[in-house]
């Protein structure tokens, strides 16, 4: 009987053994941190470790439902500096990175949006894809930065009551390799949800066709040549842009915006602009034919216009036009309507037909000037 008691006690003593093997906790060492359970968070916790600078890849996943965000934001809260890559998912509401100012390797987000207001930098690609508002506001490099945008039909918006993309804010970005939309592959171009209401992109992001339908702001920082550009944005309020020449076509449709180019200097290419206040301040010539359209037009550089130049506004201000090649017309907005105000003081040469239906009129040019009336 001893010796059947002696057997039954060692085997019972390695079961506990083991036991107690399988239930230990790994503390976290300082180098790659997953934070996808409650073992995993509790091992963090218990590392001792200082946890503002991760040295290797994060990773969070709460999509497995054995951990929350809410648990898991005493950790990720305190992290300043991710040496390697970030990978977040988190369905159940944004991660606290409130701290979060660097990262060497990608940054991919998904599922909710997190809390990373000051991160600055980011090493590799940047991959946002959740629905509700794209807010970088500190962000100035990133590799190449692709975004998936939501319209508010996707099954996540409904569970969640976010009706899409509402803020595409990147007013910083000063270093890109690359922007895109998922799923849109014209370059240069991006079409935004009805949902998008603010629209800013900073200097290194390049965008010559904009499709924003429900966008009531947009800066687009951009400071170089542009082939062409293209806007219709109905709602907008402001448009502001920074190029400083188009070689192509601009087409803007935003009747009720205050577009404001104050670097743009040279247009060669046709113009079609639909604005309630234009200011080209800057603008000196455009090679072809012209057509603008808006409340009041403050373009006081402007000298020449190779092709025909139509104008419908209340308030034309072009004190240094001096050569329009085709027809000059000028008048009202609206059917039957007279400009109240027109400063063409300097006009001296037009090579078609002049028409101009204003109560007040400023320009010199004599008739013999003119190849029509």
């Amino acid at each position: 009987m001893n010796k059947i008691s002696s057997f039954i006690f060692t085997i019972t003593l390695i079961c506990v053994g083991c036991k107690k093997e399988s239930n230990s906790i790994n503390p976290y060492d300082g180098g790659d941190l997953t934070l996808n359970s409650q073992r995993s968070l509790d091992a963090a916790i218990s590392s001792g470790k200082s946890l503002e600078n991760i040295a290797g890849t994060l990773i969070v996943n709460t999509a497995l439902q054995d951990v929350t965000v809410a648990d898991i934001n005493q950790i990720t809260s305190q992290i300043k500096n991710v040496d390697g890559d970030v990978h977040i998912l988190t369905p159940d509401g944004s991660l606290d990175l409130s701290k979060l100012t660097t990262v060497g390797g990608s940054y991919t987000i998904e599922g909710s949006d997190a809390i990373d207001d000051n991160l600055a930098e980011v090493g590799g690609d940047m991959f946002l894809n959740y629905d509700g508002a794209y807010d970088m506001p500190n962000l100035t490099s990133v590799g190449n930065l692709v975004i998936t945008l939501f319209d508010g039909s996707s099954s996540s918006s409904a569970r969640k009551n976010i009706l899409g993309t509402s803020i595409c804010n990147f007013s910083r970005v000063e270093n890109c390799r690359s922007f895109s939309a998922a799923r849109q592959r014209d370059l240069y171009s991006l079409r935004l949800p009805s949902s998008c209401r603010v629209a800013y992109f900073g200097p290194a992001i390049r965008i010559e066709d904009l499709m924003a339908p429900g966008a009531l702001s947009v800066k687009l920082k951009y400071p170089m040549q542009l082939n062409e550009f293209n806007i219709v944005a109905p709602l907008a309020k402001s448009i502001d842009i920074s190029s400083t020449s188009i070689i192509g076509s601009c087409d803007i449709m935003a009747p009720s915006s205050t577009f404001n180019a104050p670097a743009l200097k040279t247009i060669d290419g046709y113009v079609n602009i639909t604005c309630e206040t234009l200011k080209i301040a800057e603008l000196t010539t455009i090679s072809g034919n012209a057509s603008l359209t808006a409340t009041t037009i403050s373009a006081n550089k402007i000298t020449s216009v190779s092709g025909n130049l139509s104008i419908s506004s209340s308030d034309v201000s072009m004190t240094t036009l001096g050569t329009v090649g085709g027809n000059l017309t000028i008048k009202g907005i609206g059917t039957d309507n007279s400009a109240e105000s027109v400063n063409i003081e300097s006009l001296t040469n037009v090579g078609g037909e002049i028409e101009i239906d204003s109560e007040e009129v400023s320009q010199n040019l004599e008739p013999h000037n003119s190849g029509g009336n």
